[in-house]
C-alpha cells in the first residue's frame, strides 16, 4: 500500500486512485485481509508498506564510471 498525501490516507498498489483506509490502523488490517500476512514492513521515507512475498529482490542498477569501471 502507499500513503496517499496529506495526511494518513493509503491506497491500494493496485488500485492507486481508490483511497482504501483513512489511518495506518485500517492500511495494516487491509493488507491482514487481502494478502494474509501478518508481518510487515513500514517505510515511513518512502510512504509504503510492503509485505515479503519469498521473491528475490531485483538487481540493483549496473553504476559505472566514463570508463566502465563498476564501482
Amino acid at each position: 500500500m502507499t500513503r496517499v498525501a496529506p495526511g494518513d490516507r493509503w491506497a491500494d498498489v493496485d488500485r492507486p486512485a481508490e483511497v482504501i483506509a483513512e489511518n495506518l490502523t485500517a492500511a495494516l488490517a487491509h493488507v491482514a485481509r487481502t494478502k494474509g500476512k501478518k508481518e510487515f514492513f513500514v517505510s515511513a521515507i518512502k510512504g509504503e508498506i510492503c509485505v515479503e512475498d519469498g521473491a528475490p529482490e531485483p538487481p540493483k542498477d549496473y553504476v559505472s564510471s566514463l570508463y566502465e569501471e563498476s564501482f
